[in-house]
């Protein structure tokens, strides 16, 4: 397998109401893959498929945030130009 050059993304994120640090860490064997941190901890992983983000497991985000920690993760690699193809 190759092994990718790790993307880690440090954001704020709105969740009920209260500002959290959530951390995106891409997978390194998958570029489509991304760990969400919170406080070191593991939440949970979101994985693009197609055009759209979707929770692959154990996420505490509900899909509409999903979503939005996709399309902020999206906007940082086209940032960096390292845009993230369809998989699949």
């Amino acid at each position: 397998m190759r092994t990718l050059k790790t993307v880690k993304i440090d954001f704020r994120f709105q969740n009920w109401g209260k500002t959290e640090r959530i951390v995106c860490e891409q997978d390194q064997y998958d570029s489509h893959s991304f760990s969400l941190l919170k406080q070191g901890q593991n939440v949970g992983t979101i994985v693009k498929k197609g055009q759209l983000w979707i929770s692959s497991n154990n996420n505490i985000f509900l899909p509409e945030d999903i979503a939005k920690i996709g399309a902020h993760i999206d906007d940082y690699l086209k940032g960096q130009h390292l845009f993230i193809g369809s998989s699949h």
